[in-house]
């Protein structure tokens, strides 16, 4: 948490790099951008489970690649479409996959930022679960080596 807070400010000025970076594009209107990577504000996220918000977080980037598709849909032509399998391959157009770059790296970046306090709380959760676990499964290996040895079957 404290590193996450120190690099707090580093995320957003690297946010803003990146939405300068966006703006000085030429091939998107920063709406179509904005529509096609929506996020969720922090308050969205916070009135979510942590399971939920992790689903939520889940379904967000199984979704990229087709919204990254549908953005070089717009400004490939018919053979553009077809050599990059509908978008979802990169395509030869330099400009287009410099502002899809940029694009994911704003979405992944604001994904992190918006699902950082949930994502602790997951990751919490999961280690109230993990240890037992693990300390069983250390059980079992002591077990099954000692049966193991016991038996002979070296």
């Amino acid at each position: 948490m404290n590193a996450a807070e120190l690099t707090w400010q580093e995320l957003q000025e690297t946010q803003l790099a990146l939405t300068h970076q966006m703006a000085s594009q030429k091939l998107f209107s920063p709406g179509e951008l904005v529509k096609a990577f929506h996020i969720p504000d922090v308050e969205m996220v916070k009135h979510k489970s942590a399971i939920g918000a992790l689903l939520w977080m889940f379904s967000l980037d199984l979704a990229r690649p087709f919204r990254v598709a549908a953005l070089r849909r717009r400004v490939l032509g018919f053979g553009g479409i077809l050599l990059s399998c509908g978008g979802l391959l990169p395509s030869t157009n330099s400009e287009l996959e410099n502002v899809v770059k940029v694009v994911r790296r704003q979405a992944t970046l604001s994904l992190r930022m918006v699902f950082l306090s949930r994502m602790q709380q997951v990751f919490q959760l999961w280690h109230v679960i993990h240890r037992p676990f693990s300390y069983a499964f250390v059980v079992l290996a002591i077990l099954h080596i000692a049966t193991a040895l016991w038996f002979g079957y070296m």
